[in-house]
């Protein structure tokens, strides 16, 4: 990744950081990384995040690993450069591809912290058990978090998923199955109870006949039965 920085030009180097300089001029890996911390730290120079992190992405290219980690940390806080996700997990992954239980760390943290758009919690759980199988102590610790949290999520979501089974099923004017079911028995009932009512009527205008009492049974039994019905179904909701 070719990275461009507005760094401070100035010819005067410190004598101490002379030599470093010249061996970095000349694509020194090392003299490059310490001259990095130099500017970084203020070891022998005034702070200048600026060249701290130019010197640490040409040491980063040559694949020094503290120079990759260190560089991915600056574009993820706008230490020197403007802050860059994209850049700061570029930096992470070329040290977790070559095996540093770090990077690997660090890969999890930028995939599980970083802003909406990088995150992805499945990728950071992969990237912290690789980190964690190298006996990492924070990866194994992240890792343990965000599979007991997965765990209890799914956990919650089952027992959601049962309560809404168990759930009698509504209907679009609020009511559920059984409660449309109580109504219209009550209904149909009310119906009988009156039909039962003019066979009573006619059963005692009628001298008390046999096919009188026949009537106010056809309808009375039929009306008590949905009667209890419905008072039952009403109990139930």
């Amino acid at each position: 990744m070719n990275d461009s920085f507005n760094i401070f030009e100035s010819n005067i180097v410190p004598d101490s950081l002379k030599e470093i300089f010249e061996k970095a001029e000349l694509c020194d890996v090392k003299a490059q990384f310490e001259l990095a911390v130099a500017y970084d730290i203020g070891d022998a120079t005034p702070v200048n995040k600026e060249l701290a992190a130019y010197w640490y992405s040409k040491a980063a290219e040559q694949g020094h690993p503290t120079a990759l980690g260190r560089l991915g940390h600056m574009y993820a806080g706008g230490e020197g450069v403007p802050r860059n996700y994209d850049y700061a997990i570029y930096w992470f992954q070329e040290l977790a591809n070559s095996g540093s239980a770090i990077g690997q760390f660090n890969m999890g943290v930028a995939l599980e912290y970083y802003d909406s758009s990088k995150k992805d919690i499945e990728k950071a759980k992969y990237w912290y058990k690789k980190a964690a199988t190298q006996g990492h102590e924070k990866a194994q610790d992240r890792l343990l978090f965000l599979e007991g949290r997965s765990s209890v999520q799914q956990s919650q979501q089952s027992r959601l998923v049962q309560q809404s089974r168990s759930l009698p099923r509504p209907y679009s004017n609020g009511k559920t199955q059984s409660q449309k079911t109580s109504s219209r028995q009550m209904i149909a009932a009310v119906v009988l109870w009156v039909f039962c009512f003019f066979a009573i009527i006619g059963f005692l205008l009628g001298g008390l006949s046999f096919g009188g009492f026949f009537w106010v049974l056809l309808w009375g039994v039929p009306a008590f039965i949905l009667t209890k019905k419905a008072k039952t179904n009403k109990r139930n909701n």
